[in-house]
């Protein structure tokens, strides 16, 4: 073996003062390192363990298959988990438990009613001109008998009107108009034919479809106020005093809660309250309640803003009333 050395390796070593080895020089260093290299070899060294990933693409491959069943594992877990349960989702399904309210021979559907409902006239009409209209509040009393064959019997008492001025109450007792209004009076009568929506189409129980035919239904009724609102409306009227099944019930208030709408129970009295805002005419807020049998047992409509020409305040009740659940009775008249 020959040792020389490179031109360059020359330079720097001049340049650093340091000599260049001698051929016996890198022998011996040489000799040095074979015997250190077979010394190494006879050792008893244990071989270092071997790693327990393999080559990069090994681990980015296994990470992916961890990632993939992590996604998998918590895609699974949302699938099965539960949906939340709604307070109008408890009452579905407490009204689907209920029994339905079926009148047999000789009994009669029965529910009574107190609302008191706001009223407007032409301040002309009571010698007010310069008022323009006017409002007035006018309670009623209504007891509802329905016979198997669905004739229905009414009874109605409307109660004394509520003024927002004294100027507007003694004008209006002036004009001699409370006679128009059946004020003070009882009226009993008997209606046949359809008496309430529940006659006038074949409504779907599943949710879906009926949200999809009441939207169908407000639609073609050209309302002036929201979408949602007139489906509020609707599912009042479908529940109103109207002894609808079950089923239906369940299905009205599974559609309600899919609207989205404010909902607060009150733990007091045990009753669910949903409410939306909406504008007609004036803005107005829209609440429904329900008992904890899933009965719809009051509605209320507010103003929310001042309506200063009508003498009303933000806030005024301008609609309420009261129902007590359907239920059966032996005869007409009875309550």
């Amino acid at each position: 073996m020959t040792y020389e050395a490179h031109p360059v390796d020359t330079l720097l070593r001049a340049a650093v003062v340091d000599p260049s080895p001698s051929y016996a020089d890198v022998l011996k260093a040489r000799q040095a390192l074979d015997a250190a290299i077979a010394a190494e070899s006879a050792s008893p060294v244990l071989a270092p363990a071997r790693p327990s990933w393999g080559p990069w693409w090994r681990r980015i491959a296994t990470a992916g298959a961890a990632m993939a069943i992590l996604v998998t594992v918590v895609a699974v877990t949302t699938l099965l988990a539960p949906e939340p349960v709604t307070a109008l989702g408890e009452l579905a399904t407490i009204a689907e438990q209920r029994d339905a309210v079926i009148a047999g021979e000789g009994e009669s559907a029965y529910s009574r009613s107190s609302e008191v409902s706001t009223v407007f006239i032409d301040g002309a009409d009571i010698g007010l001109p310069e008022r323009g209209p006017i409002a007035f509040q006018l309670p009623r009393e209504r007891e509802r008998w329905q016979a198997p064959d669905g004739t229905l019997y009414v009874r109605l008492e409307v109660g004394q009107p509520e003024f927002f001025d004294a100027e507007a109450a003694a004008a209006f007792a002036a004009s001699g108009l409370a006679r128009d209004f059946g004020i003070g009076e009882v009226d009993e009568r008997q209606v046949t034919g359809e008496t309430s929506l529940l006659d006038q189409r074949n409504w779907p129980t599943d949710a879906g479809d009926l949200l999809v035919a009441m939207r169908s239904w407000v639609s073609n009724e050209g309302n002036a106020v929201s979408e949602t609102a007139a489906i509020v409306e609707l599912a009042a009227d479908l529940l109103r005093e109207t002894g609808a099944d079950p089923e239906l019930r369940s299905a009205v208030l599974r559609a309600l809660d899919e609207l989205g709408l404010e909902t607060a129970v009150d733990e007091g009295n045990g009753r669910t309250s949903v409410g939306i805002q909406y504008v007609d005419t004036e803005v107005v807020r829209l609440e429904l309640q329900f008992d904890a049998d899933a009965n719809l047992v009051a509605e209320r409509r507010i103003w929310v803003f001042d309506v200063p020409d009508l003498g009303v305040s933000a806030g005024t009740v301008i609609d309420q009333a009261e129902y007590s659940p359907v239920r059966t009775v032996r005869s007409i008249g009875a309550g």
